[in-house]
């Protein structure tokens, strides 16, 4: 019996359902079934650690091509010291450079290979092949022995080179090719055999999907968008297995809610379109739930078991003795439009005029990061309102009085769950679906008249910005209101401690 979960982003920020899916393995490991992650793209070392810093084994990790060659052991005992002598002499290398994990190879002067050392430097998950002084060729990937290769050509780019990488190999344990992975100009994979069978992506997941063998003992969690290559393959050959999807963001947007979205949410009209094969919808909220029967009844479509399980818990409550920063506020999200830090920004250089020693801090990455930070230079407001970049935050959040969100979607929002977790006052919209349940108006902050029309709304904007700052003003103002805020985050924080989600993540899975 084993659950597979779908899937594992590859070359992404890490956001809120990858933190839900680490919260969440903890859950899973206490069921009776083995459980699996799928990559259904080659992972890098990198995501092996961050996926494992969120809490998945490295064990847990299943790569859908690696699988296929039998050779898939990410769980690398390949010495740094018995490759380096065998390069040194292969390669004629007389110099090495030690940058960090690095070891840079050199004959006379000219760069030959790199060889990449994990944490501890004794074991290697890389080596790096260079010809003309730093042009990459080749680079191979190993776990207890050679798992693939990836080959590069130089190509050009607005003027630029660089390496392209055209090519991957896949080996078994014995170290023979078993297929290669080619990559078209647009980056479109042929996956192509000896024999000379190819295959597209989708039709290789075909091939995937039947060699699993899935039977009516196993269970399928879908959590990815639903247009990925290996979702026709499971509805068609997933066998018996029970198919579950979990929603993580809105299945149905108003104007202006999503940017990329409008009506029905790309990612989940697969799961609308063919709800008849799906065993169980998982959802964060009652609220969702009932707009997913609401939607489903209204596109005439079958109405699979709809269950509400948090998508992720509170390993405790952090109770702090230790000093708060007076008049500080906090927020932490992927710095994307759909977050609207800006307006948080905006709020609280208004609101400083109220409360002079106010001050806010910004946590995370994405593609808005340099828009905000010009943001915060055209007010010269540096010296209160500070980007801290990407990191582990689990122990951050009690550092401060308060806590704010600008967002206008949240299907249940992890960073407000933890912030209520360590008994910050919380301020943000009244948004669907997660603010509605996790900040409760004048008991633990304040919501914000929001609707999603708001949006396209330049006067409304300016309206919403003015009550955030009012809002902030008057939380920081009362000193007793404040403490009282904090107080209750602490109370409504029980209800999501990992004991109380684990239970029911065990229940609806054994109930399948």
């Amino acid at each position: 019996m084993a659950i597979y979960v779908f899937n594992l982003l590859v070359g992404y920020y890490t956001g809120g359902l990858d933190t839900a899916q680490g919260v969440r393995s903890r859950y899973l490991r206490k069921t009776k079934h083995t459980v699996k992650y799928i990559f259904d793209t080659v992972p890098t070392y990198r995501e092996l650690l961050v996926y494992h810093n969120l809490g998945i084994c490295v064990e847990e990790m299943l790569c859908a091509q690696l699988f296929m060659t039998g050779n898939y052991n990410f769980a690398g005992n390949i010495k740094v010291s018995d490759k380096l002598q065998e390069l040194v002499e292969k390669l004629q290398v007389n110099k090495t450079v030690e940058i960090g994990n690095s070891l840079r190879l050199y004959h006379e002067n000219q760069l030959v290979a790199s060889i990449e050392r994990k944490e501890n430097k004794e074991f290697l998950y890389q080596i790096s092949y260079y010809h003309n002084n730093g042009k990459l060729i080749l680079t191979e990937w190993y776990g207890d022995s050679l798992l693939y290769t990836d080959h590069f050509v130089t190509a050009e780019k607005d003027g630029k080179k660089y390496a392209k990488k055209v090519k991957t190999s896949f080996f078994d344990k014995k170290g023979t090719n078993v297929y290669d992975c080619l990559y078209d100009i647009n980056g479109e994979e042929l996956y192509v055999y000896p024999d000379g069978q190819s295959y597209s992506k989708t039709q290789w997941f075909y091939k995937f999907i039947q060699t699993l063998k899935l039977s009516e003992d196993d269970i399928v969690i879908l959590e990815r968008p639903s247009f990925n290559s290996y979702v026709q393959p499971l509805f068609q050959y997933g066998g018996k297995a029970k198919k579950v999807v979990v929603f993580h963001s809105g299945h149905y947007f108003e104007r202006g809610e999503d940017t990329g979205s409008l009506y029905m949410n790309r990612e989940y009209y697969y799961w609308f379109k063919y709800s008849e094969k799906i065993d169980l919808m998982i959802v964060s909220t009652e609220e969702q739930k009932e707009d997913i029967r609401t939607k489903l009844l209204e596109f005439s479509k079958e109405i699979p078991r709809i269950e509400v399980v948090p998508a992720g818990g509170l390993a405790d409550i952090k109770r702090t003795k230790e000093f708060r920063k007076p008049r500080s506020l906090v927020t932490v999200s992927r710095l994307v439009p759909g977050k609207k830090v800006d307006w948080v920004i905006e709020s609280v250089i208004e609101a400083r005029k109220g409360i002079p020693e106010l001050t806010l801090d910004i946590y995370g990455e994405g593609k808005a990061t340099s828009a905000l930070k010009e943001l915060v230079h055209q007010y010269n407001a540096e010296e209160y309102i500070h980007f801290m970049g990407h990191c582990d935050v689990s122990e951050v959040y009690k550092n401060y009085e308060g806590y704010i969100s600008g967002s206008v979607f949240e299907t249940l929002g992890l960073s407000v769950m933890e912030a209520i977790g360590s008994g910050n006052a919380v301020i943000g919209l009244d948004a669907r679906y997660g603010n509605r349940v996790l900040i409760e108006d004048g008991k633990n902050g304040r919501l914000i008249k929001f609707s999603p029309d708001d949006i396209q709304n330049p006067q409304r904007v300016k309206e919403i910005i003015s009550d955030m700052a009012k809002c902030i003003v008057e939380v920081f103002s009362d000193e007793e209101m404040l403490l009282a805020y904090q107080e209750h985050s602490y109370q409504i924080a029980e209800r999501f401690l990992n004991d109380k989600i684990e239970k029911k993540w065990i229940d609806v899975i054994e109930s399948l």
